[in-house]
């Protein structure tokens, strides 16, 4: 083999080189291309997805805050209802208290 037939085979074994490694490229990008399309899929998958756990801890955290409510509105019913009880019970002592005074007070004007 001559050293131009070594220098042609060469050139060639360059040429198919650069064409594989272009057809690899492309390859590659189509495959970059596919990955990143997949990977944007899934990140909206994943928005929604978490969207949904968002929206389901808001409803769950927004139920308890309502038994809670009620609870407290419940708690705070019984504790007005028994300071009501209390003082109307005061106010009959402090009714009989004067009462029992005012019959004493007629009773001393009644003997003077």
């Amino acid at each position: 083999m001559s050293g131009k037939d070594h220098v042609n085979t060469l050139f060639n074994v360059v040429v198919e080189a650069e064409r594989k490694l272009e057809a690899l490229e492309e390859e590659a990008d189509r495959e970059l291309s596919t990955l990143l399309s997949m990977a944007d899929e899934l990140a909206q998958e994943i928005k929604a997805r978490a969207e949904e756990i968002v929206e389901e801890a808001r409803s769950r955290i927004m139920k308890e805050v309502e038994a809670e409510m009620k609870k407290l509105e419940e708690d705070y019913k019984a504790r007005e209802e028994r300071e009501v009880k209390r003082l109307n019970e005061r106010i009959e002592n402090n009714r009989d208290k004067a009462l029992e005074e005012a019959l004493s007070i007629l009773s001393r004007v009644i003997t003077s």
